[in-house]
């Protein structure tokens, strides 16, 4: 059974980013009474989210070793296909890392595997770790350089790597362009449902994170 029918929030009009249904936009009656989340909500409605990625050079490569961190907005049908290319820039052995909204941040690290394995372990749960707005997934190397990928639980990605030419040609595949100024949906108050309050067939959350556990434990 779906609940999506029951749900009165609606999503903004005016986005050109497919984001995930359980994200919607707050009405005015949600918005705390300060001045300073009114005017954000109020940006919020003239703000308009695309596809695009921004990119920051690492300038403290000696301590950190990776020459650039991007944050990557992508349409929500298209995100695990974006998500999987990035991992391919990984090579060897990689942690699978996972947290809830609740956990603030703190990150649980699982067994290393060899990076292929993590790809079929990860596609099978595909359709919850893109929908479900209350986890971040990611898969972090971190031997010779440091490369990490998170889905973020907003659902755009993070990433973090050294091989810049292969990035941008990923990127690039997929249409997504450049961006010195990128918002994204966390900027701004937003209303998140569980996705098996939408889905009722779907896992809760907690019910994802033992199946992750599971998976790569």
């Amino acid at each position: 059974m779906c609940k999506q029918e029951k749900v009165e929030h609606t999503q903004w009009e005016q986005d050109k980013l497919e984001l995930p249904k359980m994200i919607r936009q707050p009405t005015e009656q949600d918005i705390p009474k300060t001045d300073s989340m009114f005017n954000i909500w109020k940006e919020r409605k003239k703000t308009s989210l695309h596809q695009g990625f921004n990119y920051t050079e690492n300038d403290k490569t000696d301590t950190i070793n990776f020459k650039f961190y991007s944050e990557i907005n992508v349409d929500n049908s298209s995100l695990f296909k974006l998500f999987n290319s990035l991992i391919e820039t990984i090579e060897g052995e990689a942690y699978v890392v996972y947290k809830t909204h609740s956990d603030e941040e703190v990150f649980y690290y699982d067994q290393k595997l060899q990076i292929n394995e993590i790809k079929n372990r990860l596609i099978e749960l595909e359709y919850d770790l893109t929908n479900n707005c209350s986890i971040d997934i990611g898969v972090v190397h971190n031997e010779q350089e440091l490369i990490e990928i998170y889905i973020d639980e907003s659902k755009f990605i993070k990433y973090w790597g050294s091989d810049e030419e292969t990035f941008r040609k990923i990127l690039n595949r997929q249409g997504i362009s450049e961006f010195d100024s990128l918002k994204f949906v966390d900027q701004f108050p937003k209303i998140v449902y569980d996705l098996n309050f939408l889905e009722e067939d779907r896992m809760s959350t907690e019910e994802l994170i033992s199946v992750i556990k599971n998976k790569f434990n």
